[in-house]
């Protein structure tokens, strides 16, 4: 499991860390002919090779730099939206388990590993808790708050950020549980 924690590590801070602001900016402005968006596909693989240290092993960092690239350039010509954020943040991870399955785990040992977490009937109770606070909560608050929305939609000069309400509920909410979950109950007053 080290040598996965290590590829994902190496993913974050590539993708959120290294990567500079000028390099996303060329990358939106000139697709595929981006040459930020080579270096930053080359750049993930030297950080993956570095990390995990296994000197002998060139084929992982060279298919992740592959990989990292096509997911880049699918990303590239689709609008810089949360959804489209999301699509590739999950395609990397994908891609990550698969060649870290391939090249240091058994598939056996993986799909064992899957099938036994979500068997485990403490995590499918996280997964339905996080689930639930995401969007149903959402669902509630809204019809719960219709009347303050008419009010705020019937003036003239409105002035606010679209949904910022429902994504700071959002968060709030992952917290406390997250809070909960963790008997960390101090945390949520200092949340409030």
């Amino acid at each position: 499991m080290i040598i996965l924690v290590k590829l994902v590590l190496a993913h974050i801070l590539v993708d959120f860390f290294l990567q500079p602001k000028k390099w996303v900016a060329s990358k939106q402005k000139d697709k595929i002919k981006s040459i930020p968006l080579v270096l930053h596909a080359l750049l993930h693989g030297l950080l993956t090779y570095i990390l995990i240290a296994d000197w002998t092993n060139f084929a992982l960092p060279l298919l992740l730099i592959i990989v990292h690239w096509s997911i880049d350039v699918f990303k590239v010509y689709r609008k810089p939206i949360l959804r489209w954020f999301l699509i590739d943040q999950v395609l990397h991870l994908i891609s990550l388990v698969f060649l870290w399955g391939i090249f240091y785990e058994k598939t056996a040992d993986i799909w064992a590993f899957t099938t036994s977490f979500i068997s485990n009937e403490r995590n499918l109770w996280f997964l339905v808790g996080y689930l639930l606070i995401l969007n149903p909560a959402s669902i509630l608050i809204d019809l719960a708050t219709k009347k303050w929305q008419k009010e705020l939609k019937s003036k003239e000069k409105n002035i606010g950020l679209q949904n910022a309400g429902k994504w700071i509920g959002m968060l709030e909410r992952v917290l406390i549980l997250t809070f909960i979950i963790g008997n960390q109950y101090a945390a949520i007053g200092f949340l409030i």
